[in-house]
């Protein structure tokens, strides 16, 4: 009676304990679900920062290219600007030279015409070339000169303009290709942070499972404990039964005589000491 009075306390104990573990399993086991679920809204919340940094990377990049190509093409209508305006300024250079050389031609002739220690018969040629350089149109050529001139002036304007705006041009390109490094070193980031949120999420993930197994080893563990004390229960129920009809029994010894009081002393004490181990319940 003393062993089944003890297995019976021990095991209502590990019940108790049971069952403490089971509660304590079940709050873990909730807060690894929130954990978890927090865990998965950042990781989706990251995978949408992730996808916005990689479109505005892609736009930065289009953008770049863009400002990229236009500085090329600018580059090139610049340089064909400049080549025009060489053209014509070397086409009025010629024009120039062919003045001079006229003119150095009539300034010659002139000088020879009028100078008496040459013979008269250079002298004579000379005055003829005078005659013949006076004799040509000089307008052809005094208005090449000015249309020329007009011609490099304007031309001067559009490689100006077209200077201004390859300058702009530059600059655009490398704001945009400021903004696409911004925006790699930006998707960079933000696929690192979807990486780790990822990780998290997972690992989140594993410890919920792992703590779920372990509420419900806990609750069966529980279980098993709580029929094991009903088992001992009911045995101890039927020892008590037992017990009382042995109390019955000596009552009705005691009442018939016949026995000796010495024995029924040392029976009722038994009992007695019996009582003392059976659980309160």
């Amino acid at each position: 009676m003393n062993e089944l009075s003890e297995k019976l306390t021990a095991s209502q104990d590990a019940a108790q304990t049971a069952k403490e573990q089971a509660s304590l399993a079940e709050k873990a086991a909730k807060e690894a679900h929130e954990t978890h679920k927090v865990a998965v809204q950042t990781n989706n919340q990251a995978g949408v920062r992730a996808a916005a940094a990689r479109a505005a990377l892609n736009a930065s990049n289009d953008a770049a290219s863009e400002a990229a190509v236009a500085l090329a093409d600018q580059n090139t209508a610049d340089a064909l600007v400049r080549a025009a305006e060489a053209a014509v300024k070397a086409s009025l250079d010629n024009l120039h030279a062919e003045q001079k050389r006229y003119d150095d031609r009539l300034a010659k002739a002139t000088a020879i015409s009028i100078d008496m220690s040459k013979g008269i018969v250079r002298r004579n040629r000379a005055k003829n070339e005078i005659e013949q350089l006076k004799g040509e149109d000089p307008l052809p050529l005094s208005r090449a000169k000015i249309t020329q001139a007009a011609a490099l002036k304007r031309a001067a304007k559009q490689t100006k303009k077209a200077a201004k705006v390859t300058k702009k041009a530059v600059a655009k390109k490398e704001l945009a290709d400021s903004k696409a490094a911004e925006s790699k070193e930006a998707a960079a980031a933000a696929e690192e942070s979807r990486v780790a949120a990822e990780a998290a999420a997972i690992e989140a993930e594993a410890k919920k499972h792992e703590s779920e197994r372990a509420h419900d080893d806990a609750k069966a563990s529980h279980a098993a404990a709580e029929d094991a004390a009903a088992e001992l229960a009911d045995a101890f129920t039927a020892c008590e039964g037992k017990m009382a009809e042995c109390v019955a029994q000596l009552e009705a010894l005691k009442k018939k005589g016949g026995i000796g009081k010495g024995k029924v002393f040392w029976m009722q004490r038994e009992m007695t000491e019996i009582r003392k181990f059976m659980p309160r319940r």
